[in-house]
């Protein structure tokens, strides 16, 4: 019943009477280089999927093209690297993330 936002370079998460419940916020992923969190989806197991639009290594910060994060919010796996172009929005088709790698 809650709803994710991404905005201003931040997810938010607001229950159904408007209330903020949940934040990850750029200080949050401190080694992630911040594009535009345009893609986000609550995943099964709790944890947040995020794509990141027009990112890219900067500043040694990854530019992370998706990635997921825990509600404690640490990053749980990326995708990195300029042979994948930019991501805008995806989709999971597996129930069960354990067997991702981290991409180069």
């Amino acid at each position: 019943g809650n709803t994710l936002i991404s905005a201003d370079g931040m997810v938010t998460e607001y229950d159904p009477d408007g209330n903020a419940v949940w934040e990850l916020l750029p200080h949050d992923i401190p080694d992630i280089e911040i594009g535009v969190l345009a893609g986000i989806d609550r995943l099964e197991n709790g944890h947040t999927l995020v794509c990141n639009w027009n990112t890219r290594d900067r500043d040694h910060k990854e530019g992370a093209h998706v990635f997921e994060v825990t509600d404690d919010k640490r990053v749980v796996w990326q995708i990195t690297g300029t042979h994948i172009g930019q991501v805008a929005q995806c989709r999971v088709l597996a129930d069960d993330l354990s067997g991702m790698r981290q991409f180069p």
